[in-house]
């Protein structure tokens, strides 16, 4: 099997609410080597997109204040018991 695409597509259920959806394409052949299909294969990764999202805004927040915070910031190391 090819791969022909890999991508990320905005998709739209059925009751309208929006959903990421990893689509990936390949072409299936037969012994010949000639294409006889291509195969969709779609992973909705809407949460992890939410995750990853949330995490980028996190650490943006993060740099920010450690810029705001001027010369006299110190890092501390919390270990957890």
């Amino acid at each position: 099997m090819v791969e022909l695409a890999r991508e990320k597509l905005l998709d739209t259920k059925r009751d309208g609410s929006r959903l990421v959806v990893a689509s990936r394409q390949v072409l299936q052949r037969d012994q010949r080597g000639d294409p006889v299909a291509i195969l969709e294969i779609n992973n909705d990764i809407t949460g992890r997109k939410r995750t990853d999202d949330a995490m980028r805004e996190q650490a943006s927040l993060l740099r920010l204040m450690y810029d705001h915070l001027g010369t006299n910031a110190q890092t501390t190391c919390v270990r957890a018991l």
